[in-house]
């Protein structure tokens, strides 16, 4: 594949990833990550004062902040929305932000995930400004590491890299929140990229007509200066970068402290040698980078046949560099004028405004951390599956986002196989060829080093490239400090929230080592086939997330009129006479399907605004089971319409909205019950507000019903449809002796017990259904005397009659209590028939036992008057 094709692919990628980050920015609700709010108040802080805060830690008891927090991402954010016009505060803090919550967050088996309601890019659009330019560093990480992994291990592996990045699922969902984790990474993933093409820079060479000899750099009129026997300034400035790039990385979030393993790595480069420095071209690029790379190296003729047509640069170990002559002093002075001026800058004021230097004490207890024992760290064992999770997948906040439990199994065995491949040799074609040399050198065994670990490559090739091991060492920084705060929590309070975000920044050194590792499965002439491959990969699957995971987390009610969606309702619903009016909202349709104990069943609900709505309402709807003494409650379900997501303020005239909530049915059952869908309105109760600090309780306040009418009728109860709610499994009867008796052709009786009782016997029976019976009958039990009169009966439908037979379906068994009138006693020599009529005309369900017709339908059970 030529360059151009692949920097289109690259390009391709950054603006997938942006248009996928900034969809999430829009579908998330308002704070459905973990200290979404807090973030957004220093961002709009900013913007009401015109700079930081003057209190950063404030005691936890008046008012919660972010202040601690580095200010580079903040202060990006609130330059990125100088658009929206934000009204300046007369107090410096401003009081804090206020925002309606949602009180039914997290209270229903599905939806209310959202804290807040009322919060969109027309109420709070600084909110969403803030959430773009997230993305937008988020688009400049992935770049940058795509820069570095190209330069190294060419453009197919450059843009594994910056697929797993960009396509990570957390790293994507914070693309599109206010924070400083994903910018944080984003950062790092500069930082990391300059880093490495600093290590692997070579000087342009000019060939022309093939000249041998390198060009002696230009000097320029206004650097004349080359400081005694050091280099010139321009080859001093890189240094400077990285030291800007490594104060930038710790101004956007403390623990960002740990990339100065980047500027260590390269400075130890120099001390020991530039050559030591430059990795020997492990996985050589497929393609010359750019104009005047010069022809590929020469293969030794006994190359594996399968890597003939690789064209690759000369090995990077023999590159000349610029660099090799700047002096590690000079280099290192030069990156601690890039770094220590801002460092210094923000410890200084973090001291006079905080009274906290390093800006930790309200998010890293550094020196309880620094005290920890290395035993320490197994109390974080039990939770690694958690922490697993919440590193690749948990879209909301509240730890409820997770995704499908077979995404997790499958990130894990795709990060273990990409590891593994560095245990693989390195091949051939792959080995460093000093000065041009036409054969390969065979690699000198070590005496103390003679196992070759069978298939896999000799120990001394297991040392990883050392711009790699630069790498490797940054992750292992990030990891230790969060698996240390994590332990140390873990110690102190015996639990701990995952919070994988914290992890997050040491991704693009993962992606690094994952890519890189991967390459080396394959041979020359199928890596890049193969890598490319890999790439398409992460966004396939994050694509599929945002398309079903994210709705899915956050359902919302479907708009089917004109009024509020643009959009044309070809099935009319919004004419049908309501069948509930509560107040400005009619209740048009409803509907339920049936239900299994223990298991989500949807119920969908039309609703129409008669008139402008102004108040909140909470929809109630109770799946309810008749009983003796009353109703019985088998589910309820409490929630602004959309799941949350659609609360009524706002409803024009007209707007037609089609909700669909769940319902998750509880409580022993006898069998297939048929309950009744009721439904209620409420307004009222306390407002809730949330600002990120301790509020005070709110008053007690009993929300008030709204009468439903019918027709201008008060309806009472407000029953709307009725449900078939079946049990979890179907019900085992007792074992019994004989042949089963057969009513209707449709259900048996497979057992039956006489209780006595101090109210009079109870008999109880057990139908099983072997077919869908035709209509519903009446079951009656008769207590004989020994001369045949009747002396008692308890007739009544199955159940009491919450399991009609008309709803029975084959394998439904029904468990049936007979009670017969108080006083009742079983004459000597009694007997009780039991049999099935039509309540409408009194015909008997005809009646077998083993294929013969029984008398009158019926089946005889005897009992004694000891019973």
């Amino acid at each position: 594949m030529t360059t151009r094709r692949h920097r289109a692919l690259a390009v391709g990628l950054l603006v997938l990833y942006f248009a996928a980050a900034v969809h999430m920015a829009f579908a998330l609700p308002a704070l459905a990550t973990p200290n979404e709010l807090l973030n957004f108040e220093y961002v709009q802080v900013m913007r009401q004062i015109g700079g930081l805060p003057n209190r950063g830690l404030v005691d936890s008891e008046v008012r919660y902040t972010e202040w601690h927090q580095p200010p580079l991402y903040f202060t990006f954010a609130a330059l990125f929305g100088l658009s929206v016009p934000v009204p300046p505060s007369a107090t410096n803090p401003p009081p804090p932000i206020e925002l309606q919550a949602n009180p039914h967050y997290l209270s229903t088996p599905v939806g209310n995930r959202n804290p807040v309601v009322h919060v969109d890019p027309a109420t709070t659009p600084l909110l969403y400004t803030s959430r773009v330019a997230a993305a937008l560093l988020g688009a400049l990480g992935v770049a940058a590491l795509y820069a570095a992994g190209q330069r190294v291990y060419g453009p197919a592996a450059g843009l594994l890299m910056g697929s797993i990045l960009a396509f990570q699922p957390t790293y994507l969902h914070l693309s599109g929140s206010v924070n400083n984790d994903m910018p944080l990474t984003a950062v790092v993933a500069v930082v990391m990229g300059y880093a490495v093409l600093l290590v692997t820079s070579e000087r342009r060479k000019s060939s022309r007509k093939g000249a041998k000899v390198q060009r002696t750099p230009r000097r320029k009129a206004y650097l004349p200066l080359r400081l005694g026997p050091f280099a010139p300034l321009r080859e001093v400035l890189p240094f400077f970068v990285l030291g800007l790039l490594c104060a930038a990385a710790i101004l956007t979030k403390a623990n960002g402290v740990f990339v100065l393993v980047f500027p260590v790595m390269v400075v130890l480069g120099l001390v020991v040698g530039r050559r030591s420095l430059v990795p020997s071209n492990p996985l050589p690029n497929p393609l010359p980078q750019g104009e005047g790379a010069g022809p590929p190296a020469p293969r030794p003729a006994s190359e594996d046949a399968d890597s003939a047509n690789d064209t690759r640069l000369p090995p990077l170990a023999t590159r000349h560099s610029p660099l090799a002559t700047v002096p590690w002093p000079l280099a290192a002075a030069a990156i601690a004028a890039g770094l220590l001026p801002l460092w210094a800058a923000w410890l200084w004021l973090n001291a006079v405004r905080m009274r906290d230097a390093l800006g930790l004490s309200g998010s890293l207890p550094v020196g309880r951390v620094l005290r920890l024992s290395p035993l320490d760290f197994g109390h974080v064992i039990p939770f690694l599956p958690a922490v697993w999770r919440s590193y690749w997948l948990d879209w909301s906040a509240g730890d409820v986002g997770y995704g499908p439990a077979w995404l997790y199994g499958l990130w894990l065995g795709a990060v273990v196989v990409m590891l593994l491949g560095w245990l693989r040799p390195i091949r051939n074609g792959e080995k460093s060829s000093r000065q041009g040399a036409k054969e390969q050198r065979t690699p000198r065994r070590l005496p103390f080093l003679p196992l070759r670990l069978g298939p896999f490559a000799p120990w001394r090739e297991l040392f990883l490239p050392p711009a790699t091991l630069m790498v490797l060492l940054a992750f292992l920084g990030i990891s230790y400090l969060y698996f240390a705060v994590k332990a140390l929590t873990v110690k102190e309070a015996g639990w701990m929230v995952p919070e994988g975000r914290w992890w997050l920044p040491g991704l693009p050194m993962l992606a690094w080592l994952l890519a890189a590792g991967y390459a080396r499965w394959w041979s020359p002439r199928r890596r890049e086939g193969a890598l490319l491959a890999a790439a398409a990969v992460p966004p396939i699957i994050a694509l599929a997330l945002l398309a079903y995971h994210l709705p899915a987390l956050y359902p919302t009610a479907e708009c089917k009129s004109n009024v509020c969606a643009g959009v044309s309702d070809p099935t009319g619903v919004g004419s049908l006479t309501p069948l509930l009016t509560f107040g400005n909202l009619a209740l048009l349709e409803a509907s339920a399907e049936a239900a299994v104990a223990g298991r989500p069943s949807a119920v969908v609900l039309t609703w129409r605004a008669e008139t402008g709505v102004a108040a909140d309402y909470t929809v109630n709807v109770q799946l309810l089971a008749q009983e003796p003494g009353g109703w019985r409650k088998l589910a309820e379900h409490n929630s602004y319409p959309g799941q949350g997501m659609n609360p009524t303020r706002g409803w024009a005239a007209g707007e037609v909205w089609r909700d669909r909530l769940t319902l998750v049915a509880d409580g022993a059952l006898n069998g297939p019950t048929l309950a009744a869908l009721q439904v209620r309105l409420t307004e009222g109760g306390p407002a809730p507000i949330v600002n990120g600090s301790p509020q005070a309780p709110a008053p007690p306040a009993a929300p008030r019903d709204v009468p439903p009418t019918r027709d201008g009728q008060p309806v009472e109860p407000p029953v709307v449809a009725a449900v078939v709610v079946r049990p979890a499994a179907p019900l085992v009867a007792p074992a019994s002796e004989g042949e089963a008796a057969v009513f209707a052709d449709s259900f048996q009786l497979v057992a039956s017990s006489v209780e006595a009782s101090g109210e009079g016997p109870v008999v109880t029976l057990w139908w099983q259904a072997t077919a869908a019976p035709p209509t519903d009958y009446t079951i009656f039990v008769h207590l004989l005397d020994a001369a045949g009169n009747l002396v008692a009966q308890a007739d009544a439908p199955p159940n009491d009659g919450l399991s009609p037979t008309r709803i029975w379906r084959p394998g439904d068994v029904v468990r049936d209590a007979h009670r017969f009138p108080p006083g009742t006693a079983v004459p000597p020599g009694g007997r009780i028939l039991v049999g099935a009529y039509r309540p409408d005309t009194g015909e008997r369900a005809p009646a077998t036992l083993g294929g013969a017709p029984l008398a009158e339908g019926s089946v005889e059970l005897r009992v004694t008057s000891d019973e």
